[in-house]
């Protein structure tokens, strides 16, 4: 992805995200980082438990992408408001651009549906919205309950800790 913005608009990934994303939208604590090495300020350390007591976790593979957003809890759920809300005039948070995020497209497994970085389910009758990720022993998840508007964002410094589970029985 990094590599096609970059070949699109000329400029990096990072840069493309911030101006035209994060910045208009009001998250300024999100960015996205192509060198995983020192820590931002105030961002949590990832951390690894193998029977030992937790160990520090850290990455020093360069990418751009998939691992590479870095949040926080507030910014998720500003990036929530963009669904539940008023639907803003154009750009981010239109009506619009909510129906080509919520557009599902194929999977293979028939299941849910993915469009837009977001994965669509009907679990029991409570559709929601939402995307989880991990790297580095940090994981976190954003799960929207589309008829309530209500939202939950979970994020945890532990490996292995299942923050779509946590954000699931919250929401329950």
């Amino acid at each position: 992805l990094g590599q096609i913005v970059e070949e699109w608009t000329g400029r990096p990934l990072p840069e493309v995200a911030a101006d035209r994303l994060f910045d208009p939208a009001g998250m300024n604590a999100t960015r996205v980082r192509d060198d995983q090495g020192d820590l931002d300020p105030g961002q949590a350390q990832g951390y690894r438990d193998d029977g030992g007591g937790p160990e520090p976790v850290t990455s020093s593979w360069r990418q751009t992408g998939d691992g590479a957003v870095h949040t926080s809890v507030t910014d998720l759920l500003t990036w929530a408001g963009l669904f539940t809300g008023s639907p803003e005039a154009g750009g981010a948070g239109s009506a619009r651009w909510r129906e080509q995020m919520l557009t599902a497209g194929a999977v293979p497994d028939g299941k849910d549906g993915y469009g837009g970085g977001l994965v669509m389910s009907d679990d029991g009758g409570q559709p929601t919205v939402s995307h989880d990720g991990s790297w580095a022993g940090v994981s976190s998840a954003l799960i929207i309950d589309v008829d309530s508007g209500t939202a939950v964002a979970v994020a945890c410094n532990l490996e292995g800790v299942d923050a779509t589970g946590i954000g699931e029985d919250i929401l329950d």
